[in-house]
C-alpha cells in the first residue's frame, strides 16, 4: 500500500498477529454484544420479525447489520466460539488496514502511534465486548482517502455503508452539507437507505418498511442519552454526572 514500505508492512502484520492473539481470546470469553446481534440474524434467517422488544441494554444495531452478520450466524450454529473469533479477527484486520491508510498522510509512524495510544482504552473495550468500531473506522478512513483524491461520490458511498451499519456515522454528512458536496451527500444517502430497506426485503416491500420503522421506534425509546458508563462521549459524561444536554452539546461540537 502507498506510504507503507514492505518492511513496515511486515512489521504491521506481525504486530497485528500478536494483538489478535491477545484480543481474540478476550473477545471469545467476554464479548456479548455480537451474541445478541447474532440472535437477530437468526431471526432474519427464520423469517421471524426482528424488532419486537429492545435488547437487554442499549439498542439494536440497524437492520442492515442483521443481514450482514448472517454468515457469522451460520458459523455460530456450529460453534459460537468460532463465530466470535472470526468477528474479532475481522475487527483486527480493519484496525490494521486503518493504520496503513493513516500512514499515507503522515511523515512517519509516530503520529499514528500517538493516535492509537489516545484511543487505546476504547479500542480494548471494543474487543472486550466484540463491538463494531474498527469496521466503522476503516470505512471512515476509506471515505477520507477518496475525498482527498477527489472521488466525492465514492466517499459518500463508504459513509452510507457505515451509516447502514451503525447509524451515527450519518453525522459526517453534515460536513458534506456544509461544504456543498452534493454528489457525496446524495450517494451516501442512497446507499444508506437502500441497504437499510434492502436488508429487510425478505419480509416483502411493506414488511421491510415496517421492520425499519420498528427499529426506529425501539431506538427512540431506548435508555435515555448519556445514562450508561461506556467508552463513548455519552458514557464519559455519565461517569462524571453530566446532564444529557451537556453530553449532547459536547457530541455535536466534536
Amino acid at each position: 500500500m502507498e506510504g507503507v514500505t514492505p518492511r513496515a508492512g511486515r512489521w504491521l502484520l506481525v504486530i497485528g498477529a500478536l494483538y489478535a492473539a491477545i484480543v481474540i481470546p478476550i473477545g471469545v470469553h467476554k464479548g456479548g454484544d455480537i451474541v445478541a446481534e447474532l440472535s437477530q440474524s437468526e431471526r432474519l434467517l427464520g423469517g421471524v420479525p426482528l424488532y419486537q422488544a429492545p435488547p437487554g441494554k442499549g439498542m439494536w444495531w440497524p437492520p442492515f447489520t442483521a443481514f450482514g452478520l448472517v454468515p457469522f450466524a451460520l458459523v455460530a450454529r456450529w460453534s459460537l466460539v468460532v463465530a466470535k473469533a472470526f468477528w474479532a479477527a475481522l475487527n483486527v484486520a480493519c484496525l490494521g488496514w486503518s493504520l496503513a491508510l493513516a500512514r499515507r498522510w503522515t511523515s512517519g509512524w509516530g503520529p499514528v502511534a500517538l493516535a492509537v495510544a489516545a484511543v487505546a482504552k476504547p479500542l480494548q473495550s471494543n474487543f472486550e465486548h466484540l463491538n463494531i468500531t474498527p469496521i466503522l473506522l476503516v470505512l471512515a478512513m476509506a471515505a477520507a482517502a477518496d475525498l482527498r483524491a477527489g472521488r466525492e461520490a465514492r466517499a459518500g458511498a463508504w459513509l452510507g455503508l457505515a451509516t447502514a451499519i451503525k447509524a451515527f456515522p450519518a453525522l459526517v454528512f453534515l460536513y458534506f452539507l456544509l461544504t456543498r458536496r452534493w454528489r457525496g451527500l446524495l450517494a451516501g444517502s442512497a446507499v444508506a437507505a437502500g441497504l437499510t430497506v434492502g436488508a429487510m426485503l425478505s419480509y416483502g416491500p411493506v414488511g421491510a418498511l415496517h421492520a425499519v420503522l420498528a427499529w426506529g421506534r425501539l431506538s427512540r425509546d431506548a435508555a435515555p442519552f448519556g445514562t450508561v458508563v461506556t467508552q463513548s462521549l455519552a458514557g464519559f459524561g455519565a461517569l462524571y454526572g453530566w446532564s444529557a444536554w451537556a453530553v449532547g452539546a459536547l457530541s455535536v461540537a466534536c
